[in-house]
């Protein structure tokens, strides 16, 4: 690592492995589905709405 104004940067350091990258990927997936169920649950009840088996289905083939 070199250190720049006393900032640390990355240019001494080897590649990612695979590894290192899935981890990274699985990182932002993580944060993207946290995100969205954070957003989902801060809904208030009122704006929900009952929905049949059917309605759910027909919805989700879209």
């Amino acid at each position: 690592m070199s250190r720049i104004n006393g900032r640390t940067t990355d240019v001494d350091q080897p590649p990612k492995t695979g590894e290192e990258k899935r981890a990274g990927d699985e990182k932002g997936v993580f944060d993207r589905l946290k995100a969205a169920l954070t957003e989902a649950f801060a809904a208030p009840d009122m704006a929900c709405q009952p929905l049949t088996a059917t309605e759910v289905i027909a919805r989700n083939r879209r």
